[in-house]
C-alpha cells in the first residue's frame, strides 16, 4: 500500500523573502511588493489544493456507496488528507488572526 503526500509548497514563498527586503529603499518596496503577489498567489494555491482534496474525498465516498469501489482503505486515506488539510487551514487562519490582533495592540 503506498500513501502519498501531501502538498504543502504552497507556504514556501511566504518565507522565502522573510528579512531580505528593506523598506527604505526602492528595491525593498519592489521586494515587499512582490511578496504581497506571492502570499495571494499562495494562498489562493493552498485553498485550491484544499479543495481538490475535499473534491477527492466527496468522490471516492459516492464510489464506495453506489459500489464501485471497494477497497476502503483508499477512501479512508482520502479522508483523513482531506481532515489534515482543513485542520491546517484552521490553525493557519488561526495564527494569522492572532498576529493582525497582536499588531492593532501596538502602541504607536
Amino acid at each position: 500500500m503506498k500513501i502519498g503526500s501531501m502538498n504543502f509548497t504552497a507556504l514556501k514563498p511566504l518565507t522565502s523573502g522573510m528579512g531580505q527586503t528593506n523598506a527604505n529603499t526602492a528595491a525593498g518596496k519592489a521586494k515587499a511588493g512582490d511578496m504581497i503577489g506571492d502570499f495571494s498567489e499562495a494562498l489562493k494555491k493552498a485553498v485550491n489544493d484544499l479543495s481538490a482534496l475535499e473534491e477527492n474525498s466527496g468522490k471516492k465516498v459516492n464510489s464506495l456507496v453506489t459500489g464501485k469501489l471497494e477497497n476502503v482503505h483508499d477512501i479512508m486515506i482520502a479522508m483523513e488528507k482531506s481532515k489534515i488539510g482543513l485542520n491546517m487551514a484552521i490553525e493557519v487562519r488561526n495564527k494569522l488572526l492572532e498576529g493582525y490582533k497582536e499588531v492593532m495592540r501596538m502602541q504607536v
